[in-house]
Formats: C-alpha cells, sequence, structure tokens
C-alpha cells in the first residue's frame, strides 16, 4: 500500500459522499527517495514502471544504471534492470512500442554523444540502433506522428542546435526534418500533443521567457507560432502533462535554482502560476504515471549537490461540477452486493473506453486499502471480489470503505458498509 500518498481527508470524504463529477486541486509530496542521488537522468514510464536512467552522482561520476520504481510496493529497485553501454547524463529518453530508448547526452569521456541505445524489457537486455546525424545534450525527445523526434540541445562547444531529426523504425533511420526549431534552444520543458509539440523556456544560452507551438504536417514540416511567456525565464526543469494542464517544475534561471512551478493550459493556450515545488532543483528528471507528476532527483541550490529525494503532484479530490458539456456521456460506473456486507463484496466496473487507471479501494481518511486493478483498462465490465483485506493481507476494521475507478478523465466512487 502506498503510505507515502496522502489525499485531502475531508475534501475526499465530501467527494464520495456527494458523489459529484470531480473537480481537482493538486498538492505536491514526498515519495521513496532513489538509492542513488542523481541529477542529469532521464525518466520514462513504461508498464506500470517509472524507469529513471544515468545522471551524475555528488562526485562527478557519470552513471549507466538504471534504478525502476513500483508504485504500488513504493520500492525504488537498482539491482533488476540492466545497465546500458555508455553512461551519459543530460540524455533524453523515450518509450515506444514496448522499448525504452536513451538518446544522446555526455559522456564519462566529456564527449557529447550521438549514440541512441535501446533496451528490451522482456530480454532485460540493451542494443545500439543508428545513432543521430547530430551529437546533442541538454535536448528533448518526443513520441510525434508516431515516431521518436528530437529537438534542439547543443553540441560538444556548447552551440545550440536548430536542426530536428526523427527516426524511422522501418528501416532505422535518423532523418532531419525539412524546418528547422524557429529558435534554437537547449535545456527546454517540453510535451507532445498529437502531431504538435510545445517548447517553453530553455536556455539560448541565456534563461529565455519565450515559448512556442510547433505543429506539423506530413512531410516533417514544422509551423511555429509563439505562446505566451514564463513568468521568469529558466529551463533544466521538469515537464509532465496531466490531462489538458502540462506542469513546467523547477530549473535553473539567471540567479539560481527554482522551485517555481507554472502550468499551460492546453485548452486556452495560457499559462498561469501553480504550486510551488517544496525543493528547488534542476536537472530534474520528470515523468507521469498513472495521471501523477513524479519529479525526481537533480541538482540543488547552491553548491548544486544531486538529490536522491522526489516530489509528486496528484490529484486530490473536489466538489465542484464541471461544466455538463466537459461530461463524459459515457462515463465509468461501479457498483457491488450484498452492501453493507461482512464476509465479500462482489464489485462490478464498466470501463467505457481503453485508458492507463486504477480501481481500488479507499478508507473514509483517502488512504488507499487495496488495489484491484491498476494499468491499462480495457473497455467492458470488470468483476472483483473484495474480502476486507488489505494490499498485505491484513484485515481491515468494520467502517465505511469506498470503491475507486480513476482513470486521467474519469473519477467515480460507490460507498461500502464493512461489517466484521
Amino acid at each position: 500500500m502506498r503510505k507515502w500518498i496522502r489525499f485531502n481527508s475531508i475534501i475526499f470524504i465530501a467527494a464520495v459522499l456527494l458523489a459529484p463529477a470531480v473537480a481537482s486541486s493538486q498538492t505536491w509530496s514526498s515519495a521513496p527517495p532513489l538509492n542513488t542521488p542523481r541529477a542529469g537522468a532521464c525518466a520514462v514510464a513504461l508498464n506500470g514502471y517509472i524507469y529513471v536512467l544515468g545522471g551524475k552522482t555528488g562526485d562527478g561520476t557519470i552513471l549507466n544504471t538504471v534504478e525502476r520504481f513500483d508504485p504500488n510496493s513504493g520500492i525504488w529497485d537498482n539491482t533488476s534492470v540492466a545497465a546500458f553501454d555508455r553512461p551519459r547524463f543530460n540524455a533524453a529518453a523515450v518509450a515506444l512500442e514496448g522499448r525504452i530508448y536513451i538518446i544522446g547526452g555526455r559522456d564519462d569521456e566529456n564527449e557529447v554523444l550521438k549514440k541512441v541505445e535501446v533496451y528490451y524489457p522482456g530480454a532485460n537486455y540493451w542494443d545500439e540502433i543508428r545513432q543521430m546525424e547530430n551529437e546533442r545534450e541538454e535536448h528533448v525527445a518526443l513520441i510525434l506522428r508516431g515516431s521518436m523526434c528530437v529537438i534542439g540541445g547543443k553540441d560538444e562547444v556548447g552551440s545550440s542546435i536548430d536542426v530536428i531529426e526523427w527516426y524511422n523504425l522501418n528501416d532505422d533511420e535518423w532523418y532531419a526534418a525539412p524546418s528547422n526549431l524557429n529558435q534554437p534552444k537547449q535545456s527546454a520543458f517540453a510535451v507532445a500533443v498529437n502531431d504538435t509539440v510545445y517548447l517553453f523556456g530553455g536556455f539560448t544560452p541565456f534563461p529565455t521567457i519565450s515559448n512556442f507551438k510547433g505543429s506539423t504536417s506530413p512531410g516533417w514540416y514544422f509551423t511555429w507560432t509563439t505562446l505566451p511567456p514564463l513568468q521568469a525565464g529558466r529551463g533544466y526543469g521538469a515537464t509532465g502533462r496531466l490531462g489538458n494542464q502540462v506542469f513546467l517544475a523547477g530549473g535553473r534561471t539567471l540567479a539560481d535554482t527554482t522551485a517555481l512551478v507554472e502550468i499551460f493550459d492546453l485548452q486556452t493556450q495560457q499559462i498561469q502560476p501553480g504550486d510551488s515545488l517544496d525543493t528547488p532543483r534542476a536537472g530534474a528528471a520528470g515523468v507521469v504515471l498513472d495521471n501523477e507528476f513524479y519529479v525526481i532527483g537533480g541538482y540543488t541550490t547552491g553548491q548544486g549537490q544531486p538529490l536522491s529525494s522526489v516530489e509528486v503532484y496528484q490529484t486530490a479530490v473536489g466538489i465542484a461540477d464541471p461544466p455538463a458539456s466537459a461530461l463524459p456521456t459515457d462515463f465509468a460506473q461501479i457498483t457491488g452486493y450484498p452492501n453493507p456486507f461482512n464476509g465479500a463484496i462482489h464489485l462490478e466496473a464498466y470501463i467505457p473506453r481503453q485508458g492507463g487507471g486504477e480501481i481500488a479501494v479507499y478508507d473514509l481518511q483517502g488512504r488507499k486499502i487495496k488495489t484491484l486493478q491498476r494499468g491499462t483498462l480495457l473497455p467492458g465490465t470488470h468483476t472483483f471480489r473484495w474480502e476486507g483485506r488489505d494490499d498485505a493481507g491484513r484485515a481491515v476494521a468494520t467502517g465505511i470503505y469506498f470503491a475507486v475507478v480513476k482513470s486521467e478523465r474519469e473519477f467515480r466512487t460507490f460507498k461500502m458498509v464493512y461489517v466484521r
């Protein structure tokens, strides 16, 4: 059971008793720390795990190790995943078709790399694919138009790169897009949405407030549009997308490392302040898993020692109803019988569309008691039997509990009364 994640108890109880659709308020909390403090690492989510790759330690060691986080157990595993070949930091990583790719970065010989390695989780094995045309560090890697795409970054002498490359999986080749980045920059915040890339801040080489949207068309042509600016010029932070909100967390300003968080709304195309990180950090890895945004490691202020700490931004349940037009017409449902119950309850959850999410049991304090299903939720009716025990197999106390269906955009609850 993930004891390190807490909902606001009063808000949670009000929400589940009144059972409205969810409006969200968000909070930062601490997650279990890494085994090895590291900065300049990259991270991806795959198959219900978070993978943190490479980075740099406090004594200057460049890493080729991988830590894998299981959110169900709250454990970072630093022994099960094979190390990749070339140690590197300031690289970029993506997950595509069940594999993990680590791209570019600066290695332990102080060389900026073109090299790309691919990890096969089933075989626990790393291999190489075709290297990029350009050496890069502090670049971004995204899935765009169904392919890997790398944008920005700098070369070995620190010059910013405006060439955009994309990888064709079918012929194992990297190709330069016919149109370049409109403003060469490195260490930008970035997210891809369908066939559009959003770039925020970064260094040019000084911290910039400029933000752009790049819409792509067949043939990899980019059309760039200016977006509202950041509150302060910064880069080298962590990016995460939760629904229609893009979170830009931490980074480095002209003065120092910052805890600043700004949120870009994909619907309104506006940017606004968010709740600051608890710890200022730059060079942190950012990743989203199950609608939670993790900011991992990075450098502190002052001497800039790498961190092992992890912060997670999660949606707390609110009681305000969104506009009726925002509600899906075929919302998820959950029910159960008998209720009250003293042995076991049979739960039925209807999922209207495939997507990532979770079906779980919570208590009145908003603590997760039992995970029934986590990961990809397939459409259709799912049945579960809950016998009044938590994830560790311990019997729970008599009381009120809630069966919860949670996905990226949907949240439904069913109130249960358990009598021992």
